[in-house]
C-alpha cells in the first residue's frame, strides 16, 4: 500500500502545504488547515460541502482551486481525495476568515507571554505575517478570546479556588485558608477568601513589633470587590505581610 503524508498540526499549521492523499487525524484539523491556507495566501475559500463524512473547499471567485477530503472507513481520519491548488484570481486583501476567532487561536501563545501586547504591535505583526489589515475592534475581541483560551473563563477560574486552597495547605503546613460561598438556587457563588501563611504567622510573632496595620484596594473588572491586607512592622521598620483577603466590600 502507498504511504501517504501525515499532517502534523504543531509544525505544519502556520504554513499549510497540501498534497494528494494527505492524512488528517480528523475533519476539524483538515478544515483548520484550509482556513489557515486561505488567510496565509489571501484567498477567500468557502466550504461547499461540510459534514461528518466529507469536506469540499472551493474558491469563491470561480477558480479551479478545490480541496476535497473524506473520512476513511470506520475511522476519524480524513484523507484528501481531490486536490487542485491553482488560482487564476488575484490575492484578496480582505479575507473573511481572518476574524477575531482566528487571531485569538493564532496568537494565543504570544498574548500569554505578553498580555499587554500593544494594538499597534499586534496589527503590525498581522500585516507582516499575512499582509492583511484588521480593525481595532477585531484586535480587542481577539485579545478577549485569547485570554479565555489561555486562562479559562471566570467561572473556570473560580471553580479552581478550592483546589488552590488545598495545595496551599499541603505545601505550607500550618497555613490558614478560608473560602466563603453562598448558594443561589443550585449555583454556588464565591463571596470571600482569607489566606495567612504559616511562615508569616511565625515571622510576625517572633520578629515584628506588636502593631498590625490594615489596608485595602479595589478590584475592578467583571467581578469587582476589594483586597484587604494585614501588615506588621519588622525590626528594620519595614512592612511585613501577615494575611490578606478578597472580599465583596470593606465593613
Amino acid at each position: 500500500m502507498p504511504k501517504f503524508k501525515q499532517w502534523h498540526r504543531a509544525t505544519d499549521l502556520k504554513n499549510p502545504d497540501f498534497c494528494m492523499g494527505m492524512l488528517f487525524p480528523n475533519k476539524q484539523q483538515l478544515k483548520e488547515a484550509i482556513v489557515y491556507y486561505t488567510v496565509k495566501n489571501g484567498r477567500n475559500v468557502w466550504f461547499k460541502k461540510n459534514d461528518k463524512e466529507r469536506i469540499r473547499a472551493i474558491c469563491m471567485k470561480g477558480c479551479p482551486f478545490v480541496i476535497y477530503g473524506s473520512r476513511l472507513h470506520e475511522s476519524t481520519t480524513f484523507q484528501i481525495k481531490t486536490l487542485e491548488m491553482n488560482h487564476v484570481c488575484t490575492r484578496d486583501e480582505n479575507v473573511f476568515w481572518l476574524n477575531s476567532k482566528f487571531l485569538a487561536e493564532r496568537y494565543a501563545n504570544e498574548l500569554m507571554i505578553d498580555p499587554d501586547w500593544s494594538i499597534e504591535l499586534f496589527r503590525a505583526t498581522i500585516q507582516k505575517d499575512y499582509g492583511q489589515e484588521v480593525t481595532t475592534q477585531q484586535i480587542y475581541r481577539a485579545r478577549q478570546r485569547a485570554e479565555k483560551l489561555n486562562r479559562g473563563t471566570w467561572v473556570e477560574q473560580y471553580n479552581k479556588l478550592e483546589q488552590y486552597a488545598a495545595i496551599l495547605k499541603q505545601t505550607n503546613p500550618g497555613s490558614t485558608v478560608f473560602i466563603k460561598t453562598q448558594m443561589r438556587g443550585d449555583i454556588r457563588i464565591f463571596q470571600r477568601m482569607y489566606i495567612c501563611f504559616h511562615a508569616c504567622k511565625i515571622g510576625f510573632n517572633q520578629g515584628c513589633r506588636p502593631v498590625i496595620g490594615l489596608d485595602g484596594c479595589f478590584v475592578k473588572g467583571q467581578h469587582p470587590g476589594q483586597i484587604l491586607a494585614a501588615v506588621g512592622i519588622d525590626g528594620n521598620n519595614g512592612m511585613f505581610p501577615i494575611a490578606y483577603a478578597v472580599v465583596e466590600i470593606e465593613n
